[in-house]
């Protein structure tokens, strides 16, 4: 799924999918079921996750989400919720202020 010009808001959905948001600040969204995504194009400072507290286990602060579930693995960061949920951030190879990048709803 790739995002246009301006400011655009991506939903992974279910399965395996690949976002890209383009130029401008884009919205990356993942839900519980959403299966494994990957996200090209994340710019930290502009760009912003939203994760439901579904995906999360009920939790809502953002540093705990990024200790309990974030790593970082070849060059990329990987979030992962467990059963069968997870985003890759390509691209991104550290989880240094990402928190400030998150939304939990």
């Amino acid at each position: 799924m790739t995002g246009g010009a301006g400011n655009d808001t991506l939903f992974g959905g279910y399965g395996a999918d690949r976002l890209t948001g383009g130029a401008d600040a884009d919205t990356f969204v993942s839900e519980a079921g959403s299966g494994r995504d990957m996200i090209d194009d994340f710019e930290a400072g502009r760009d912003r996750l939203v994760f439901s507290s579904l995906l999360t286990d009920g939790r809502t602060d953002e540093a705990a989400v990024l200790a309990d579930c974030a790593t970082t693995f070849g060059g990329a960061v990987l979030f992962d919720f467990g059963e069968g949920n997870a985003l890759w951030l390509t691209g991104v190879s550290s989880t240094y202020g990402l928190g400030s990048d998150m939304l939990i709803v």
